[in-house]
């Protein structure tokens, strides 16, 4: 189970060596906003019965999708958790940069 900051921890660069704490903190927080305005675009582009209402538990702890989705679509639990995964893998790689290519 993966909570919001779970997927945050997991995507973020370790671009903040130079910062002050204050500077990291900030950081920290405006790049938490914008990270859950982007996962909750995703979110409701992937499933679009979902209401505000729904999605903004999802915050505090995303595994809560998976009985949201059960609920909202029907799904058997085995099937909301498969769903579930593969939003988060395709989550996760969808945010790491691209290797660079090199012509060949």
């Amino acid at each position: 189970m993966y909570t919001f900051q779970e997927v945050i921890r997991m995507n973020k660069n370790s671009a903040v060596v130079n910062q002050s704490p204050v500077q990291m903190s900030q950081s920290s927080m405006s790049m938490n906003q914008n990270s859950w305005i982007r996962m909750k675009q995703r979110i409701q582009s992937k499933w679009v019965k979902l209401s505000e209402a729904q999605i903004a538990p999802l915050r505090s702890d995303l595994s809560l999708l998976k009985k949201v989705l059960q609920v909202s679509y029907g799904y058997a639990p085995d099937a909301a958790k498969d769903e579930f995964d593969e939003f988060i893998a395709q989550t996760i790689f969808s945010q790491q940069p691209s290797p660079e290519r090199h012509p060949g």
